[in-house]
């Protein structure tokens, strides 16, 4: 049998990849932003949406049993996309 030729990546994949990393709760503010703005332009933000975005993305990101953010081992790692020092 002849050798097994292992992939590799692109140059340029490898350099966008490496704006990825975990989500955290100081995120939280920008990807509300990014999602109000894709599926509600239109609606204004305003402190209480900002309250609601705050809550919903704890819960589902950062506050439930398969969340790994901890590094627990335990689950599923949120990540984000960061370029020239906000998300993507």
């Amino acid at each position: 049998m002849g050798r097994v030729q292992l992939a590799t990546q692109p140059a340029g994949v490898a350099r966008q990849m490496a704006g990825i990393r975990p989500f955290t709760a100081a995120d939280i503010a920008q990807v509300a932003e990014i999602h109000r703005k894709a599926h509600s332009p239109d609606e204004p933000a305003s402190a209480a949406l900002a309250a609601a975005y705050d809550t919903y993305l704890r819960h589902v990101f950062l506050d439930n049993p398969w969340s790994d953010v901890q590094g627990r081992g335990a689950g599923i790692v949120p990540l984000v996309y960061e370029q020239d020092g906000r998300l993507i």
